[in-house]
């Protein structure tokens, strides 16, 4: 234990080292494949024209190990190290902490930044964009529901609306057979959604048959529905031991509904109150995406589900949304940064100084101060109110707090 902490403690010192790319292959839709879903860098290479092994030995991949051995940054990185600077955990500083143990990896590397085997303790492959939500901050790219809307509004063209990241699923599956069980302690399911993915159920139905019961399933999912096809994805959780659920909900209500279009908030809370009977073992939390739509709502949406017992106080996660630029939350006028703000610090100083619901809304208090971005606030209420029109909807009727924007 005393080694797993001081390996922990080193990676966090560490300014540019992540442990990712010795331990995690994150695969998009379109089948490129990245060290982490938060990489901004050209892909590694792509699922549709070579196998996973290609990837993670590829000339990039090696490149961006040697980098990182010299405490080079790395501009593929900028994301993490922009979250670092306003004092936010970065994914970069999640999985440090996560994956401690694995830090002997780094010392198999090869002079070239070559790993010998490919053995991946950490799987997150987004099988395709198939979505039943187009979420406000979401796009074609991850969700084919968007593509109708991507079209009306005069974005470049989207091709098919659902986009996989292989050409043939059984190929993929007997690629992906020995890195299921073969060491594999986590796999994170995404999408798109992956509650609507029928590849991610044929994943499930694997693991069940090799009785391989002991890996943990991650999901960040829209919670919207526990039922597809034949499948009860409650009943499939159960025979699992480790089961974490990061459900993608952005504000309670009609702010919920509208921010994830096509969402049924009753449904939500339905679907949350049958988790807790059939599943009460099972992680769940709050993944928030803050934006210039929430900033003023997140603290009553904390308070109402940690009341209402659906989500334990420190189990509510902000994420400070980055891209596209025209939704960040820094882009709000200094008047209504100065509001959330405040609420944020009578919000958490009801909890202990250390807990990780007082760090969570701290670090997006940083976040709002560490940059104005106001130039771009003509292209939020632009690009709002042209979806609006489209959907039929009103961002200063539902968001009251933000109505003097629009006027």
């Amino acid at each position: 234990m005393d080694k797993l902490k001081g390996a922990a403690q080193a990676l966090m010192r560490d300014h540019v080292l992540c442990i990712l790319p010795w331990t995690h292959l994150h695969v998009r839709t379109n089948g490129d494949a990245h060290p982490c879903c938060a990489w901004r860098g050209p892909p590694l290479g792509n699922l549709r024209a070579a196998p996973p092994a290609a990837a993670w030995n590829s000339p990039r991949m090696k490149a961006l190990r040697r980098d990182m051995l010299k405490g080079n940054p790395t501009a593929g990185c900028r994301d993490c190290y922009r979250l670092e600077r306003s004092k936010s955990l970065s994914l970069r500083q999640e999985k440090n902490q996560f994956l401690a143990g694995h830090m002997d990896r780094i010392k198999l590397t090869a002079p070239d930044g070559e790993l010998p085997a490919l053995s991946l303790p950490l799987l997150d492959i987004r099988f395709s964009n198939v979505c039943n939500l187009k979420c406000r901050t979401c796009g074609p790219e991850q969700s084919s529901a968007w593509a109708d809307d991507a079209r009306k509004l005069g974005a470049p063209a989207v091709g098919h609306a659902v986009r996989r990241a292989y050409e043939d699923w059984d190929v993929l599956l007997r690629q992906l057979e020995p890195l299921l069980e073969e060491g594999l302690e986590e796999i994170v399911f995404a999408g798109g959604e992956a509650l609507v993915m029928e590849e991610h159920y044929r994943v499930l139905d694997f693991l069940l048959r090799k009785k391989l019961h002991g890996v943990r399933l991650h999901y960040i999912t829209n919670f919207s529905t526990l039922h597809f096809k034949g499948w009860d994805i409650l009943d499939l959780w159960s025979r699992f031991e480790k089961v974490k659920v990061a459900a993608s909900l952005d504000g309670s209500g009609r702010r919920g509904e509208y921010l994830r279009k096509g969402l049924n908030w009753d449904a939500v809370v339905s679907n949350r109150e049958e988790m807790l009977k059939r599943c009460p073992g099972a992680e769940f939390n709050v993944s928030a995406t803050l934006s210039a739509f929430n900033a003023l709502h997140l603290p009553d949406f904390h308070r109402e589900w940690t009341r209402r017992g659906y989500v334990k106080r420190d189990d509510f996660i902000i994420n400070p949304l980055l891209e596209p630029e025209q939704y960040c939350a820094q882009v709000l006028p200094p008047a209504m940064k100065r509001r959330a703000v405040q609420s944020y610090r009578r919000h958490r100083a009801a909890f202990p100084r250390a807990c990780r619901a007082a760090r969570e809304f701290a670090a997006a208090e940083r976040f709002l101060a560490a940059k104005d971005a106001g130039h771009l606030l003509p292209g939020f209420v632009r690009m709002t109110r042209r979806l609006d029109s489209l959907r039929g909807e009103s961002c200063a009727r539902i968001f009251p707090e933000l109505a003097e924007l629009f006027d």
